[in-house]
């Protein structure tokens, strides 16, 4: 297909994630070049584990899982919050690969994306019923049920409620967006800087919608979806594998 988007998906791997990475694979307009692993919801080597399980569940061994950044570049180094378990997926993954190591590539996560993406020049890059016996979704039931659990005992005390119950799944909003843009309803856009330094917030992604930052780029911030359409993308994502 001329309009097959190669794409590398630089990832912490939590459970938004994973749900991303699954809508990805199971995209027929997407071709994932790589997966490139950084600490954040968890540890970088549990980052890469977590990876490994996905592709595993999906029947996508073949995808190369690159190792990147253990730490911060900017700034000191503080312990991974458990946000979403110690190991990033709610600690609910008991049957672990001890010999997944030896299934991550030797070159570095920066070195792989530079390589691919100037072996692919011409390609942009981005970042109903269920079968429920589907590998693809007893894996995603299976890391999502203590967000549903903990989502519904929240309920029960109003005065802890911030934005109400449920789960929302970022990085899943942001890879639907890629695979199919008509998800996308409402959008801005506007540049943007990810503050590190603590002048406007710490760790955060600021929108410039006045243009204080005098940026020559700009990005593309989604606010409102088409959930109907985002729910067919999430659907098809498990039942993967396919038979």
């Amino acid at each position: 297909m001329a309009d097959r988007k190669q794409v590398i998906i630089d990832t912490d791997c939590g459970i938004d994630d994973a749900q991303a990475v699954m809508m990805a694979l199971a995209a027929p307009n997407i071709d994932v070049l790589a997966l490139t692993c950084v600490f954040g919801n968890a540890t970088v080597d549990h980052v890469c584990q977590n990876l490994l399980m996905v592709l595993d569940v999906c029947q996508r061994q073949g995808i190369p899982v690159f190792r990147g950044s253990s730490g911060p570049l900017v700034g000191a180094i503080n312990p991974v919050s458990e946000h979403f378990g110690t190991d990033g997926l709610g600690d609910v993954i008991k049957d672990k690969d001890p010999r997944w190591e030896e299934k991550i590539q030797s070159e570095h996560a920066v070195n792989a994306m530079i390589r691919l993406v100037n072996e692919n020049q011409k390609q942009e890059f981005f970042e109903e019923l269920i079968n429920q016996d589907a590998p693809a979704a007893a894996f995603m039931k299976t890391i999502t049920s203590k967000c549903w659990a903990y989502s519904k005992e929240a309920m029960k005390n109003k005065r802890d409620v911030y934005f109400g119950s449920g789960y929302v799944s970022y990085d899943a909003y942001a890879m639907a967006a890629c695979i199919d843009p008509d998800v996308v309803l409402q959008s801005i856009e506007c540049p943007v800087r990810v503050e590190l330094q603590g002048a406007l917030c710490r760790g955060m992604m600021a929108l410039d919608r006045t243009n204080q930052l005098k940026k020559s780029h700009s990005v593309t911030v989604l606010t409102k979806c088409d959930v109907r359409k985002f729910s067919r993308l999430l659907l098809q994502s498990l039942r993967q594998p396919k038979k």
